[in-house]
């Protein structure tokens, strides 16, 4: 069984050139990497006689099995450890990034629409959950496809929110304004909704990830993210009448981005008449940097996140291991 893999020992300077290494922390994946990898190990020569501290390299063919049908872990399940190792992995980190967007989103203070804030935190927490029991799941078959079934839930929810966000800065973008307080008025609360659709799209993404995650290989990225060019071409269509209502009012309130003024409108401007035909700087009221920032900041072209062609479980799988510890070197742009 040996023969099928590579396990090199490596230096300390070659250990350094892996600065992308991730720990694998899961007990019951790291029960399977002492009972299937470590006897491995133990056949070589290198390990056996191992300095203390020695690190190793193993490379897991793509579709190889350690764990067979009827095995100790696993049921009665065949599972492939190298699938294992992706999957949980690609769990570990959406995980981290659905916890980063929900610590974000919560910190939006002044919404009017609390009742939208609150459907959005509960949806992330739903889908969070999901990515706590990576084991439990990855390991049964009958799990992941009742989990798939509710991404699909999870999927519908996150469009509605998603849409939601979209359409309010449509709105936006497209009405009249009284004056420069009402555009600024709406400025400011047009940027929560910036940053809901942002996020929105990103745990939509991250969504078609899991489900692609619990596919284990057999769903294919194409048909796992296809949905996201459709939402992403609805969300480019509003961000051009975005960049227009912008620039109709950096024209109408004189807006002037280098000396961090506007022009004064209605009574202001009456009243400031007469100084302004002597001192033309009368004319113009100093505007926050805030201000200017959001302005330009909601013009920016929406950035969506690179679908990789990269499929991770058709990739051999390469572990770092030492005496305790062991590390997974994911292939460089298999993971978003």
């Amino acid at each position: 069984m040996g023969s099928d893999y590579e396990i090199e020992k490596l230096s300390g300077e070659e250990a350094e050139e892996y600065p992308e290494k991730t720990e694998i922390k899961d007990g019951q994946s790291l029960e399977c990497i002492n009972e299937f990898i470590k006897p491995l190990l133990n056949a070589v020569d290198a390990f056996k006689n191992k300095a203390p501290g020695a690190l190793f390299k193993v490379i897991i063919p793509k579709g190889k099995k350690l764990i067979e049908e009827k095995g100790p872990l696993t049921g009665d399940q065949a599972v492939n450890i190298a699938n294992l190792i992706v999957a949980q992995y690609n769990m570990s980190q959406i995980n981290g990034v659905l916890t980063e967007i929900s610590s974000g989103l919560s910190r939006i203070e002044k919404f009017q629409e609390a009742e939208y804030k609150s459907k959005v935190l509960a949806l992330m927490m739903q889908i969070e959950k999901l990515t706590k029991y990576q084991f439990d799941i990855i390991n049964d078959s009958d799990r992941r496809k009742a989990e798939i079934l509710k991404l699909d839930t999870f999927e519908h929810k996150c469009i509605e929110l998603l849409v939601q966000a979209n359409l309010t800065i449509e709105r936006d973008a497209d009405r009249k304004y009284r004056d420069y307080e009402d555009y600024c008025d709406t400025l400011y609360e047009a940027q929560n909704w910036f940053d809901f659709r942002k996020s929105l799209y990103s745990v939509l993404y991250k969504i078609e990830e899991l489900r692609y995650t619990f596919g284990l290989g057999e769903l294919s990225r194409e048909f796992c993210f296809e949905i996201m060019n459709s939402y992403k071409n609805q969300i480019e269509a509003v961000q051009e009448k975005v960049v227009k209502w912008h620039q109709k009012a950096i024209k109408e309130y004189g807006i002037d981005f280098e000396k961090h003024r506007r022009r004064r409108d209605g009574w202001d401007a009456a009243f400031k008449w007469l100084p302004g035909l002597f001192d033309d700087d009368s004319n113009y009221k100093n505007m926050m940097q805030k201000t200017l920032d959001l302005i330009k900041g909601q013009q920016e072209p929406f950035i969506s996140e690179q679908i990789s062609a990269i499929d991770p479980y058709n990739e051999d799988i390469q572990l770092i291991i030492d005496e305790e510890k062991a590390y997974y070197l994911p292939k460089k742009g298999c993971f978003s």
